[in-house]
């Protein structure tokens, strides 16, 4: 096989897996942290998702500001924003959502 050949077969195996990781996420439900004033939640955030074996059903992100700087930390699920979060919190708000 000639180099453009093995090139262009290495570029489509991954897009290929790109696509298939991408559509792994695209039926997970979002967990937005506030940015600005929650980023350090995130890693909580993360960790109580993968606690409860839910890694791919729900997607944390981190988000532009939530407009509740006060309240920190806050993130944002299903709409609705919480404040004053923690991982306890969001163990139980995840356990409701019966996901």
């Amino acid at each position: 096989m000639d180099v453009r050949k093995t090139r262009w077969v290495a570029l489509l195996a991954a897009l290929a897996l790109g696509i298939i990781f991408a559509g792994a996420a695209l039926g997970a439900e979002k967990l937005l942290v506030c940015g600005p004033c929650s980023r350090s939640f995130l890693p909580v955030a993360e960790k109580a998702v993968a606690d409860l074996g839910l890694s791919g059903k729900v997607q944390v992100a981190k988000t532009s500001c939530l407009g509740d700087c006060a309240g920190a930390p806050v993130l944002e699920f299903r709409g609705q924003v919480y404040s004053r979060m923690t991982e306890g919190k969001l163990k139980d708000l995840l356990r409701k959502a019966k996901l």
